[in-house]
Formats: C-alpha cells, sequence, structure tokens
C-alpha cells in the first residue's frame, strides 16, 4: 500500500511554499452576509481606499452589483463585519491586503 503525502499551502508544479493567510484574512474572507461574498466587498474596499480608484472605475468594473450597494460598501454601510475586519488589516496588516487583493487587480 503507498503512502499519501498531502503537502498543504504547496504549488503544486514549482513546489514552492505558499503564502499562509493570518487569522484576520480567513475572517474576512468568511464574513459573507447577504449576495455577494465578503471577499467581493473586500475588493471594492480595497480598490477604493489603498488603490484609490475613482469610484467610477469600481462600479464599472463591478457592474453586476448595483450602484446603491456600491456606495453602502463606500460608506462602510454594507456588510458591516467585513468593513471592520478590512480598516483592523489596513492599519495592522497591509501586506496580507495586498496578498489578497493585489493578485486579482492586475
Amino acid at each position: 500500500m503507498a503512502n499519501i503525502e498531502y503537502r498543504f499551502n504547496e504549488w503544486r508544479i514549482s513546489k514552492e511554499k505558499a503564502h499562509g493567510l493570518s487569522q484576520r484574512a480567513y475572517q474576512l474572507l468568511r464574513s459573507t452576509e447577504g449576495m455577494y461574498s465578503a471577499q467581493q466587498v473586500g475588493e471594492v474596499l480595497y480598490l477604493y481606499h489603498i488603490k484609490k480608484l475613482p469610484a467610477k472605475e469600481i462600479r464599472k468594473t463591478f457592474s453586476f452589483i448595483p450602484h446603491q450597494t456600491i456606495t453602502a460598501i463606500f460608506n462602510n454601510r454594507f456588510n458591516v463585519g467585513v468593513c471592520i475586519i478590512f480598516f483592523e488589516m489596513m492599519e495592522h496588516e497591509p501586506e496580507m491586503l495586498e496578498l489578497l487583493f493585489n493578485q486579482q487587480t492586475n
């Protein structure tokens, strides 16, 4: 019988270690409320507060989210749990926000 070797947090082809996520990052990604995932809400916050993209461009990118919902995200009134964790990470773990959201925006 062959042994199965499980390798977590490792890229399959290059065998490099993948970056682990912090506890706050896991909380951020799991804080989904309603129709839109916490990752989508977090990415909108990331583009608006960290990348400083104009609201019009963010609305165009996330055209599947209604205009009023995007405005509520900008004003931290939509999925408040994600907003709180996002701003904690912005203060204490900005590199983790870059790791989570920078890949998607490139």
